[in-house]
């Protein structure tokens, strides 16, 4: 029988928590650096996200990533894009400095490259 093996970068856990309140969403987008994905799992683009964004997390396990299912969360997803003025899309990702966005991405452009540009340290720091 054969079996694939997976590689060392699939074994590690990923930081990933699933938010399901305002307040837990308070709690994560104040921090210093933060990230929101919005995620359908009725979307296949968001299945790619989503392994996107484990990548990501992974490789960045002490930058926690916030992820709302549009679905069973809806009012939290709308009311992310209330707060932050940002149009919902899904996927979507939202990468937050001290509660306020400073870059987002939806659909095939959420990439972990992407997050990892968008997550370096700014050239003032």
């Amino acid at each position: 029988m054969f079996r694939f093996r997976k590689k060392a970068s699939d074994e590690r856990p990923d930081a990933i928590r699933l938010v399901t309140t305002e307040s837990e969403l308070t709690s994560v987008v104040d921090g210093d650096l933060s990230v929101v994905y919005k995620h359908s799992s009725r979307c296949g683009i968001s299945l790619r996200a989503l392994k996107e964004i484990r990548r990501f997390s992974r490789d960045h396990p002490r930058l926690g990533v916030a992820m709302i299912d549009v679905i069973g969360s809806r009012e939290l997803s709308d009311l992310i894009e209330e707060r932050f003025d940002i149009r919902h899309e899904s996927p979507q990702a939202i990468v937050l400095r001290r509660g306020q966005p400073t870059w987002d991405a939806s659909h095939l452009s959420v990439t972990a490259a992407a997050l990892e540009a968008a997550t370096a340290p700014p050239d003032d720091e």
